[in-house]
């Protein structure tokens, strides 16, 4: 029993020494925390500028101001019952305006009162009316009797009725004028003397026309009174004649 003893003494003496004796386990290391994130400063928010108010386009109160972000969003005004704006008027094409300003039977107007005071040697008066043409844009070209403007227009010098430059003299004499009936009786008589070919009795009827201020064209078939009066001249009757 005493061995026995001794021998569980000396034991638990190893077992005393046997921590010093033996190399220390390592330890496992301990876990490291997790990083905490650090709170960002706050930005402040810009402020923007508050729209205008909007106001009714049929009342014109002013509108309620929306809230939130649809107050800096700027929607587009909704379609309302009022008629769009009027476009501007657009302008009509520009047409091509004569330079002279006048027509062409007022040209010819000027130009047959010219040609009769050439015929009367009234180189003065025609002269005149040369430079008033001239004045409108209308150039002469006497040889060739043809007239052009500055727009382009032209056209022929109708050759002077003498028989109007003769009744117009007598009308500013102060010949008596005849009535519609009397002229047209001495027209017809003419007529007739020139078909059956008494010339000389067809000029005389003309030159008593022409002394009441009577003219005759032949080309238009027609005549014409001092004072605007005129008539056609009326066909031969043969059997009258015969």
């Amino acid at each position: 029993t005493e061995q026995r003893q001794q021998q569980q003494q000396q034991q638990q003496q190893q077992q005393q020494l046997l921590p010093g004796l033996l190399p220390s386990q390592p330890q496992p290391p301990s876990p490291t925390p997790p990083l905490q994130p650090q709170p960002q400063p706050q930005q402040p928010t810009p402020q923007l500028p508050e729209p205008p108010p909007v106001r009714s386009a049929a009342t014109g109160a002013e509108a309620e101001k929306p809230s939130g972000w649809a107050s800096v969003v700027r929607k587009a005004p909704a379609e309302t019952g009022a008629p769009p704006s009027p476009k501007p008027p657009v302008a009509a094409p520009m047409t091509k305006q004569r330079s002279s300003g006048t027509s062409d039977e007022q040209v010819k107007g000027l130009l047959m009162r010219r040609e009769q005071a050439r015929f009367s040697r009234e180189f003065d008066q025609a002269d005149r009316l040369r430079e008033q043409l001239a004045k409108l844009g209308v150039t002469l070209d006497d040889q060739a009797k043809t007239w052009r403007a500055a727009d382009g227009r032209s056209g022929s010098i109708t050759q002077v009725n003498v028989s109007e430059v003769h009744a117009q003299k007598a009308a500013k004499s102060g010949a008596a004028s005849l009535d519609d009936a009397e002229i047209n009786r001495l027209v017809r008589e003419r007529e007739q003397a020139r078909y059956t070919g008494d010339y000389k009795t067809a000029d005389r009827l003309r030159d008593q026309l022409e002394r009441h201020g009577v003219s005759l064209d032949v080309k238009e078939a027609k005549w014409l009174a001092a004072d605007g009066r005129w008539g056609q001249i009326p066909p031969v009757n043969i059997s009258a004649a015969h």
